[in-house]
């Protein structure tokens, strides 16, 4: 890019100031259809383990928390099959046009009108293992399909992570796009 072009892009943002709300995340650039250009927050790896068991071994193994959620996590968790790159954004309820509280059906119908897609489940714990540098109290929750709990058909499990005391995971937004 040469510095015509860069002159251009500062001056559609408005100056200089605008970059820096840019870069902080508080401008949304859209496209012509309205969609917003989502900015890529991580890259994470799936499809790296054969079962959940290899998972929880890792999570165990990695001083990871869990056991509130083990049995559930074990027994709902199906892993993605072949290893491959996942590219997450960090979205709010305000980034997705809602400013209370929704059904997730409804949160997650909202991501995909905006161009998103909903994380596989084993993005939760994958996430957990290869983002190691969240800061204290951070809490991410993944913009999953809730994992249903047969022995409790009104029991569905999402994916949260949070840097508390410990890493730990919880069921309690991340959505990724190929």
């Amino acid at each position: 890019m040469d510095w015509g072009r860069m002159e251009s892009v500062v001056n559609k943002l408005g100056g200089l100031e605008g970059v820096d709300q840019f870069l902080k995340g508080e401008i949304v650039i859209r496209t012509k259809d309205g969609k917003p250009i989502w900015q890529v927050w991580k890259t994470i790896v799936i499809g790296t383990f054969e079962n959940a068991d290899k998972i929880s071994d890792s999570l165990y193994s990695n001083g990871i928390d869990f056991k509130s959620v083990e049995s559930v996590f074990k027994d709902l968790l199906r892993v993605y099959p072949k290893e491959r790159e996942v590219c997450l954004v960090r979205v709010t309820l305000k980034d997705l046009g809602l400013d209370k509280l929704v059904i997730w059906a409804d949160l997650l119908e909202t991501a995909q009108k905006l161009g998103l897609s909903i994380c596989p489940p084993d993005v939760g714990p994958c996430l957990c293992l290869q983002y190691k540098d969240s800061e204290k109290g951070e809490v991410l929750t993944i913009g999953m399909y809730g994992l249903v709990d047969s022995t409790r058909e009104d029991d569905y499990h999402v994916f949260s992570i949070w840097n508390g005391p410990r890493a730990y995971v919880s069921t309690v937004l991340i959505h990724y796009m190929n």
